[in-house]
């Protein structure tokens, strides 16, 4: 047995002076539509954010993702000290024939608008930009042609507007059909309340067939928008801008969003249910994706949003879907289709969960 059998054995280590220095990066995508990646030379994701990201890391070399919609960009940076990134800011919002525009328009022009649709429960605004005056589209809602007496055309700075109303709607899901004589008709789902305006903004375009070029409304860009058409056109701009705002941050596909823009949303719904909805369902796809916590401030007052929204928007399918999406022992009959891609999606889920 050796003298050292049987006794601890002491190990000693110097520390290492080959450890990395720490460094602050900073990458500011200008825009919280934008979400930002950074991953390191292991192809590690370190950082993630919306619009900005702020991280002490080792020094090293980094990959910066920016991801907006579907554009995406990457670049490289070599971490040696503290660094700033600002990413050039593109265009974040998609292309849509929704109110974005309108809200850099003259208010006498707003003016008559309103005036026009004021106390109609659904109005539609066709804008052509190529100056075609002529308009052999048919547009309905759920069969209810359109009474083209009470319509009227508007033109501004070479854009021709075209401003059809609808009175004597009873409150509840309608389907918006668009055609012409040579185009077969599409539809899509609209909500009317008995609160609320609703104002649907459509393009018209050019449509290719057989028999030729046609140019009638788009529904794939269309903007909806349900206001309160008592409140003063400086308000109803907010709404338009918000509305689109919160269409865009759900249509970027984005899973991370900040927790004030969710909150600026919801808490919007009684003046605009329209980006209350939207915002609604940010916040459920955000807890399903996992960035956003179940025990956060606004998925505790998910319950009270969608009990305000089902208020706002009776026997609206989207409403009914998200309350599905949130409660599974929600038991509802859909007699429409949702307006949203999201609350298809919700509905198809739990759906399937319960066949299964």
């Amino acid at each position: 047995m050796s003298p050292s059998e049987g006794k601890p054995i002491s190990l000693s280590f110097e520390s290492s002076s080959s450890a990395k220095a720490q460094f602050r990066l900073t990458v500011d995508s200008q825009s919280s539509m934008k979400e930002v990646f950074v991953v390191d030379g292991n192809y590690k994701l370190v950082a993630k954010g919306a619009g900005r990201v702020e991280e002490v890391l080792p020094e090293g070399r980094y990959q910066i993702r920016t991801r907006g919609g579907d554009a995406i960009s990457d670049q490289w940076v070599d971490l040696k000290e503290d660094k700033t990134i600002q990413i050039d800011n593109e265009e974040a919002l998609p292309a849509s024939s929704g109110p974005v525009d309108l809200v850099r328009w003259p208010d006498d022009l707003l003016k008559r608008i309103f005036e026009f649709g004021f106390g109609a429960q659904a109005i539609i605004l066709i804008r052509d930009d190529e100056q075609h005056l002529r308009d052999n589209s048919r547009v309905s809602l759920s069969g209810i042609n359109l009474d083209r007496k009470r319509s009227t055309k508007l033109v501004l700075n070479d854009r021709h507007i075209i401003v059809l109303r609808f009175d004597n709607l009873k409150p509840g899901t309608y389907r918006l059909r668009v055609g012409s004589k040579k185009y077969s008709p599409v539809e899509m789902t609209v909500f009317v309340t008995s609160t609320h305006q609703t104002q649907i903004f459509l393009e018209r375009g050019p449509v290719r067939r057989l028999q030729g070029e046609e140019r009638v409304p788009n529904l794939r860009s269309a903007g909806i928008s349900i206001v309160n058409s008592n409140d003063d056109i400086h308000t109803i701009r907010k709404n338009w801008q918000l509305t689109e705002l919160a269409k865009s941050s759900l249509a970027s596909t984005r899973s991370v969003v900040p927790m004030e823009e969710m909150r600026m949303f919801v808490y919007q719904k009684f003046q605009c249910p329209m980006v209350g909805l939207l915002g609604a369902l940010q916040i459920m796809r955000c807890l399903r994706t996992g960035s956003l916590e179940p025990s956060s401030e606004l998925a505790e007052l998910m319950p009270i949003i969608i009990r305000n929204l089902s208020d706002l928007l009776p026997g609206n399918s989207d409403v009914l879907a998200l309350d599905l999406a949130y409660n599974n022992n929600a038991n509802h009959t859909f007699r429409n289709p949702p307006m949203i891609w999201d609350s298809w999606n919700f509905f198809a889920a739990n759906a399937t969960q319960k066949m299964v």
